[in-house]
This record gives structure tokens, C-alpha cells and sequence, in this order.
């Protein structure tokens, strides 16, 4: 009895040491998200300011089908499930920024407790307590934790892979295809592997899984289908850049793939099978775009690292050794985490614009000023549709690789009336070949060290 007694303590304080890791391990997920945050009075991700635009709009008129900016407005083709999220949270006496800056960041931190249960449930605690340390701590996943609404399709995924697993194709179908309504692109991603799974799993099921996975994108598209049509407006920016495969090939990503990738072996557990064929899908289109540019890598680093998450966590119960040099690896990832951002110049320089000022300037601070102010702008952070696509291309030209004598016509033919050029844009060699006044000007210096100034410069048409 006495022997029984010990035992059923013993697997008592395993489990309680397990719940209290858990627990300091969403905090500190928790903390190295919140934290930078707290630091700044600006948004983390230039793919917030967007959201924050759309979240005000929809809050003033409701469901949109129309952006009125960049300049001449397009159609409005993103799912309203993010925005719509954003002003019920705003209902409670929260700022629609303080919820774009918190809400995201704070989902995925406690996703991990469900990532945990669902690790737990079909493999076993320490395979689970493994994962999650290694989602909480990723980088990748602290700097992509934020921007964009993929954050909250990770928790439909995870709901999603547990009622596939227990046969009800109806429901898991239907949450994933939720998802679409707040991550379209996260959508996708995701259901690449449950799809392959479910192909190779239960074939019989899969016409039926299909469905109930399609039902709600499908019926999204069909609402908005007459824009894709009248405006023939869809145009993606990265066929527009020629974007150098090789910068966005991190040799640190490739170095975290290998570990885990070399002690690989034929997956026993259900779940392992499906993070497998996640990982090994998500690595693809990572590379994808040394072949394509459709699959683009800015999105990619997310889906990459979550699947090597939950592929690792499988392999470092075997081998501890391995865990270590990968915990190594995203400490010193860690060390030199930055959120790229526009410096406080930029920010001094833009609230300077007013609602008579249309401005050509970089997407980035683009973003700002139509979240910030009441000025209009020539391009946008976001620009999956647009209503020409020369038009775009000759604009964004002025910043990534434009002449003098390219530049001409552009000014002539664009009636915007400011030119900002940021601490970071490219543009400011061209200008002078241009009639233009600098009318504002402003620097950001440490010691003896100062950024580029951030300038504003006024178009002279005669």
C-alpha cells in the first residue's frame, strides 16, 4: 500500500512539475512578446498600421468593399474576421491600436497551452512541454507574432488536426475553414498537410473532409467574386520587384531544419505524421521562391518554424544533446531580435502632413499616414489589389530602382503634391533632378552617429 501510495505522489509531482513548466513557459512567451511592445508608442509591424486603417473604416460604416485609399480607392478583398475582432475588443473600452498592437501577439502566447494539451493528448508530456518551449522562444515566431492575423489561424489549425484525428471531418473542415476569414494565406497553409493526411489516412473521407474545409472560403470568394471581375484589379507586389531569392535565404533557418531533419525517423504517432508532412511542405515553399515567386518567404518563416516546433519536439525526446545546440541556436537568434521599424524622425516627419496632402512615399511609412493622419497616399503596405498595375510599378519604381528620366513623366502624370523621404527609403538620389522645395526636415542622432534625415519635400508645378 505504502509502495502504491509513493508511486501515485511520485506521478502526482511529475505532473504538477509539468503544469508549473507549462505555465512559466506561456509567461515567458507572454513576456517576450508584451515587452517590446510595452516599450513603444508605435505598432510593431507595418502590416498593423493597414489593419488598424481597415479596423477604424469598418468600425465607422461596417463591412466594407471598398478601400478609399491609396489614392482612388480599390476594392476591398480581405476577410473582415481580424477587423471585426479588433472593434468588438475596442467595445470594451480598449483603443483600436492598443488591441492591434496586443491582440495577435497575446493569442499566440496562449496557444501554447493548446498546443501542449494536443501534444500531450496523442504523443506525451515531454514531447509537449518540448514543443511549447521551442514555439515560445522562436524568434521567428516572436517577431511574426505580430502584423498579421496568421496568429490566430494557428489555434483553429491545432482544433482542427484533434477532431480529424477523432473522425468528425465535419467539424474539423468546418474550423479550419474559418480560418480563411481571418488568414486567407494561413488558410492555405494549413490545410496543405491535414489534406495530404487525410488523402493518405482516410481515403474514403476525403470528398467529405473537402467540403466542409471549402464550404466557408468558398462561400467568402463567392461574395466578393464580382470585384475580381469588374476591377480585374489582382496584382501581387512580388512579381513587380524581382526580389533577390538568396536575402531572404537565412543560413539560421537552415541550421535549425538540419538538426531535427538529420535525427528524423518513420513517425509511430499520428500527430508526428502530420507535423512531418507539414514541415516538410512548409520547407518547400519556403525555397518555393528560387522557382516561383507566387509563395512568397516573407509569410513563409511562420509556417516554417511552427512545423519544426512540432517536429522537433518529437525528435529531442530521444536525443537531449541535439535539443541543446538547437536551444543554443535560437538563444543567439534571440540575442539580436529586432522589430524593424521607422525611426522617430520618420514618425516626427509624417505627422506633418495634413488632409489637403497627397504623398508619395515608401510602403512602409505609406502605412503610417493613412493610419496616423488625414492624408491620402500614392501606394499602400498592402497591395494585393490595385487598379493598374503599371501604375504601381512606376510608383514603387521612384524607391527601388527608378532613373531621373524615368521619374519625369511619373511626377508629371501622378498628381501628388509631397514627396517624404524616410530615414530608410532608397529615393533621395533622384531628387535632385526634380523641381522640388524641401520643406521639412528632421534627424535622429546617438552620440555621434545620426540616421539619414527624414525629409519632406513640396512638388513645383508650373
Amino acid at each position: 500500500m505504502k509502495k502504491r501510495k509513493k508511486l501515485k505522489q511520485s506521478k502526482l509531482s511529475k505532473k504538477q512539475g509539468y503544469s508549473i513548466a507549462l505555465v512559466i513557459i506561456v509567461f515567458t512567451a507572454l513576456f517576450l512578446r508584451i515587452y517590446p511592445a510595452s516599450q513603444t508608442t508605435h505598432l510593431m509591424k507595418f502590416d498593423s498600421y493597414y489593419h488598424l486603417s481597415i479596423a477604424n473604416l469598418m468600425k465607422q460604416k461596417g463591412i466594407i468593399s471598398w478601400e478609399p485609399f491609396p489614392e482612388n480607392g480599390r476594392p476591398h478583398l480581405y476577410p473582415p474576421g481580424y477587423h471585426l475582432l479588433l472593434i468588438l475588443i475596442s467595445l470594451f473600452g480598449i483603443s483600436l491600436a492598443t488591441a492591434v498592437k496586443y491582440t495577435l501577439p497575446i493569442i499566440f502566447s496562449l496557444t501554447l497551452i493548446l498546443a501542449y494539451w494536443l501534444v500531450k493528448k496523442y504523443a506525451s508530456r515531454e514531447q509537449a512541454l518540448i514543443t511549447t518551449f521551442l514555439l515560445a522562444i522562436n524568434p521567428v515566431l516572436i517577431t511574426e507574432s505580430f502584423g498579421s492575423p496568421q496568429a490566430i489561424a494557428f489555434p483553429l489549425f491545432l482544433i482542427s488536426i484533434h477532431y480529424l484525428f477523432n473522425k468528425k471531418f465535419i467539424k474539423s473542415g468546418l474550423i479550419l475553414g474559418l480560418s480563411s476569414l481571418f488568414s486567407p494565406m494561413g488558410f492555405v497553409y494549413f490545410s496543405i498537410p491535414l489534406i495530404a493526411y487525410s488523402i493518405y489516412k482516410y481515403k474514403k473521407r476525403v470528398i467529405k473532409y473537402l467540403i466542409s474545409l471549402l464550404v466557408i472560403p468558398l462561400s467568402w470568394l463567392a461574395l466578393i467574386s464580382k470585384m475580381f471581375y469588374s476591377y480585374n484589379t489582382i496584382a501581387f507586389d512580388y512579381f513587380a520587384k524581382g526580389i533577390k531569392f538568396l536575402s531572404f535565404i537565412n543560413p539560421w533557418y537552415l541550421a535549425l531544419v538540419f538538426i531535427p531533419a538529420s535525427l528524423i525517423k518513420k513517425p509511430r504517432k499520428k500527430i508526428d505524421s502530420v507535423f512531418l508532412i507539414f514541415l516538410f511542405t512548409s520547407f518547400f515553399f519556403y525555397l518555393s521562391f528560387y522557382f516561383t515567386k507566387f509563395f512568397h518567404p516573407w509569410r513563409q518563416s511562420f509556417y516554417l518554424m511552427i512545423a519544426l516546433s512540432f517536429v522537433a519536439g518529437e525528435v529531442f525526446t530521444r536525443n537531449k544533446k541535439a535539443l541543446v545546440l538547437f536551444t543554443a541556436i535560437l538563444l543567439i537568434m534571440l540575442s539580436s531580435l529586432s522589430f524593424p521599424g521607422l525611426s522617430n524622425s520618420d514618425y516626427q516627419a509624417i505627422h506633418q502632413f495634413n488632409a489637403s496632402d497627397l504623398v508619395l512615399a515608401g510602403h512602409d511609412a505609406s502605412a503610417v499616414i493613412l493610419a496616423e493622419t488625414k492624408a491620402n497616399t500614392m501606394l499602400d503596405i498592402s497591395f494585393e489589389s490595385i487598379q493598374n498595375k503599371q501604375e504601381f510599378i512606376e510608383l514603387e519604381n521612384f524607391f527601388w530602382k527608378s532613373t531621373p528620366e524615368k521619374l519625369k513623366p511619373v511626377i508629371s502624370d501622378y498628381k501628388f503634391n509631397k514627396i517624404l523621404i524616410n530615414s530608410n527609403a532608397w529615393g533621395d538620389k533622384l531628387l535632385d533632378k526634380l523641381n522640388i522645395s524641401k520643406v521639412y526636415i528632421s534627424t535622429e542622432c546617438w552620440g555621434t552617429y545620426c540616421l539619414k534625415p527624414s525629409s519632406i519635400y513640396k512638388i513645383n508645378r508650373s
